[in-house]
């Protein structure tokens, strides 16, 4: 089952190569800060690093917090739920300062309108599917 980290590579990647503003506008956002997501309990971090870079433990960056499931993710990049709803309703649950809650969403829609555009988001989206299916089976 791939980690929380190596997904986030993946989705880094499709961004970079297919929707490059998105990625420039994400890299603005994670100059001085980074996001860190738990994935079904899993730590990946995305940060700023001469690019946009994901690392598998916490930094000392000022850092906003994002806790979801793979199936909420699923569900956002498949257009079956949307960020907002899913925020009020605490399928996504986000910790950030006010002043960093903004960017937060901005940085997750990047990411997700990011990966709608690349032709190997569909590859992305069966790797959830089998994070999801081996979550919900063992």
């Amino acid at each position: 089952m791939p980690s929380a980290a190596a997904l986030l590579e993946h989705a880094v990647e499709l961004v970079t190569l297919d929707a490059p503003a998105c990625a420039r506008d994400i890299e603005d956002r994670l100059v001085a800060t980074a996001l860190a997501i738990e994935l079904d309990g899993e730590l990946a971090v995305l940060h700023h690093d001469n690019g946009l870079a994901v690392s598998g433990r916490r930094l000392t960056l000022p850092t906003m917090d994002v806790a979801t499931t793979s199936s909420t993710v699923l569900d956002l990049l498949s257009g079956r739920d949307e960020l907002l709803p899913a925020v009020r309703a605490n399928r996504v649950r986000v910790r950030a300062s006010p002043a960093l809650a903004a960017s937060c969403l901005d940085i997750i829609s990047a990411l997700i309108e990011g990966c709608a555009r690349s032709p190997g988001g569909p590859a992305l989206l069966n790797q959830l599917r089998t994070r999801v299916e081996r979550n919900r089976y063992g």
